[in-house]
Formats: structure tokens, C-alpha cells, sequence
């Protein structure tokens, strides 16, 4: 098992940020992550799917930047888009990620 050091002050930083900020950056990353996974599942490049969501490439880009503000509108249409609850799709992958982190402490 890897042993991991950790700066106390980064780790004082961290421990005081505001919970609904960490679920904001958190979420927003998870969105992130698994948009890029379901679009190599589906073999789409980022042109491709901007193309079928009538968007801008750029804009598809932003959004696998992780910072960008998703609306349950922009939600719903990617659901519809990858024919699939993308909601339950990020559950998931946040329920594995949890699963893993608590199998390292």
C-alpha cells in the first residue's frame, strides 16, 4: 500500500473550503470525465457530438474542460443526445470513485 505525504498546509487549505464548493468542483469534473468516456465508448469525436447537440465544437470542448456550469437543460439534452441517463451515468461514476477512495484508507 502506498503511503501518501501531504503538506499540513495544503491540507489546512483544503479543509477549509466550503463543502458546496468541493460537491461544485467535484461534480463538475465528474461531468467532465465521464462525457469524455461515453464519447470514446460511442467512438465520437468532440466535432461529431457538437455536430448532433447543434452546438460548437469550442463549446464541447469547454464543457470536458470540467469548468463548465451545467444546466439541467444542457443535462437533458446530452441524455437525449447519448440515448442514455447521463445523471445516473456520473452517479455511478462518483459511487466508484467513493468505493475506491475508501479501499486506500
Amino acid at each position: 500500500m502506498a503511503v501518501y505525504y501531504v503538506d499540513p498546509l495544503f491540507k489546512q487549505v483544503l479543509d477549509n473550503i466550503p463543502d458546496q464548493i468541493s460537491y461544485e468542483v467535484g461534480y463538475s469534473f465528474d461531468i467532465a470525465k465521464v462525457l469524455h468516456e461515453v464519447l470514446l465508448k460511442k467512438g465520437w469525436s468532440q466535432v461529431e457530438f457538437a455536430r448532433r447537440l447543434g452546438k460548437k465544437e469550442s463549446e464541447i470542448s469547454k464543457w470536458l474542460s470540467g469548468t463548465h456550469p451545467f444546466t439541467m437543460k444542457t443535462i437533458a439534452k446530452i441524455s437525449a443526445t447519448i440515448d442514455d441517463d447521463f445523471l445516473c451515468l456520473v452517479a455511478n461514476h462518483r459511487k466508484k470513485l467513493k468505493r475506491n477512495f475508501q479501499g486506500r484508507t
